[in-house]
């Protein structure tokens, strides 16, 4: 298996085109070139926006809005949307600068998300002690409001991981999963 980090235009161009006309699978291709299934993605979100252009190595970071940066987080955590939709909505440049983002956004890093000179918006809290009872009923409260994670979270004021953590437990175990048992044997 290869182990480059850098491909040529043309590289990068047969290795999409080689998967866009069914030639070979997107899995096979990476592990042929030694590289992530995502990158190969991200080339060819890159060639349907950009043609050629879209697969030259980029010297400068694309810069993107504050509003942009949250309507791409939202969409992939709140929609669901998937990643490779996310990338080709918002035309964002790869797979790890909006997995940065909803890093960011879901621990609370507001102020690394958006522009610092705005202030913190009031929809981005850090994890919080919580009790039982509260738990069990923000994950209440969120699945009766068809899972809108964002109403949650402001709310309650607490972060996006602790909310969509206790509906997942709640939903497939029930309240019991709820229980802080840190610290018992």
């Amino acid at each position: 298996m290869s182990k480059r980090t850098r491909f040529s235009v043309e590289e990068k161009y047969e290795a999409v085109k080689k998967c866009l006309q069914g030639e070979i699978s997107i899995t096979s291709m990476s592990k042929q070139l030694g590289i992530q299934f995502e990158t190969i993605k991200t080339w060819i979100v890159r060639w349907e926006h950009n043609g050629l252009q879209g697969l030259k190595e980029k010297h400068t970071n694309k810069k993107y809005s504050d509003a942009l940066k949250r309507k791409a987080v939202e969409a992939r955590l709140v929609s669901k949307d998937t990643i490779q939709e996310v990338l080709r909505t918002y035309q964002i440049s790869s797979t790890s600068v909006l997995n940065q983002w909803i890093s960011k956004y879901t621990n609370g890093e507001v102020s690394k998300l958006t522009n610092p000179s705005r202030g913190k918006s009031n929809m981005y809290y850090p994890g919080r002690k919580t009790t039982f009872k509260e738990r069990l009923e923000i994950a209440q409260f969120t699945i009766a409001h068809e899972k809108n994670y964002q109403l949650a979270i402001e709310t309650y004021q607490v972060s996006y991981n602790q909310v969509y953590s206790w509906v997942q437990k709640y939903q497939a175990l029930g309240e019991d999963a709820l229980q802080d048992r840190r610290g018992r044997s």
